[in-house]
C-alpha cells in the first residue's frame, strides 16, 4: 500500500437514525477504545487552552475531560451539537473549510482530530494546513496507519462488527498515513513547526506538532 486510496465510507451516507449507522457508531466507539485514541488525544490536550476538534461527531472526546478542567473545545462538524456536549463549549455545525476561513472571535490554541483527516485528499489536507490560524500552537491528530499488518488485524475483528464497520474499517486503513506523509500533506514548514509521528500496535498513526 504505497499510495493512499480514498474510497467512500458507507457510514458517511447513512441517515443518522438508520439502525446500521447506530450500530456502526457503537462499533467505532469500541475501535477507538481498543486503539486508545481518545485517551491519547486527551493527554495531548491536557491543561488550559482553546482547542478546535475537527469532525467532532457524537462528541465522544468530551467525555474524557473533567468538568473542572480549564480546557475549552469548539466542535466542528456537519452534525448538530450533541446533547452531551458541555454547555460552556462551543459548537459549529457546517463546512470545515468555511469555518477555518472565518473562525470565531475566540482564537484557538490547538487543533485536534480523531480518525478524520484520512477522509480528505492530500490537496484538501494541504488547504487545511494553509488555513491553520496563527494563534494555533499545537496539533494532535490520530489516524489509521496504512500498513498491511493492520488490514489483517481489521479482518480478525470482523465477527464483532456489522457490515458497515467491516467495509469502512478496511477503506479507512487504505486511506491512512505512513511515516512523514501527514506533515507533508499539511505542508508544514520546518522553520515554524516541530512534529512527531508514531505508529501503534493496534494501527494508530499518532501525529503531534508544536509551533516553534
Amino acid at each position: 500500500m504505497k499510495q493512499r486510496k480514498l474510497t467512500p465510507e458507507i457510514l458517511d451516507d447513512l441517515p443518522a437514525l438508520d439502525p446500521a449507522a447506530i450500530r456502526s457508531r457503537r462499533d467505532l466507539a469500541l475501535v477507538n477504545a481498543i486503539m486508545g485514541n481518545y485517551h491519547w488525544l486527551a493527554a495531548q490536550m491536557a491543561g488550559a487552552g482553546h482547542w478546535l476538534e475537527l469532525g467532532a461527531g457524537a462528541g465522544s472526546l468530551a467525555r474524557h475531560f473533567s468538568s473542572h478542567t480549564a480546557i475549552k473545545v469548539t466542535g466542528v462538524d456537519f452534525a448538530p451539537r450533541p446533547e452531551s456536549w458541555p454547555v460552556d463549549w462551543n459548537w459549529h455545525q457546517g463546512d470545515l473549510f468555511e469555518f477555518l476561513r472565518n473562525p470565531s472571535s475566540a482564537e484557538p490554541t490547538g487543533i485536534a482530530a480523531c480518525l478524520f483527516l484520512h477522509h480528505f485528499t492530500n490537496q484538501q489536507i494541504g488547504e487545511i494546513g494553509k488555513l491553520i490560524p496563527e494563534s494555533v500552537c499545537h496539533l494532535a491528530f490520530t489516524e489509521p496507519a496504512r500498513y498491511t499488518a493492520h488490514i489483517i488485524q481489521g479482518y480478525t475483528g470482523f465477527p464483532l462488527f456489522n457490515h458497515v464497520t467491516r467495509h469502512d474499517m478496511i477503506v479507512s486503513i487504505e486511506a491512512g498515513f505512513r511515516k512523514n506523509e501527514l506533515a507533508e500533506a499539511l505542508k508544514l514548514n520546518q522553520k515554524h513547526w516541530k512534529w512527531n509521528q508514531t505508529r501503534t500496535f493496534w494501527g494508530g498513526y499518532r501525529f503531534s506538532a508544536q509551533r516553534i
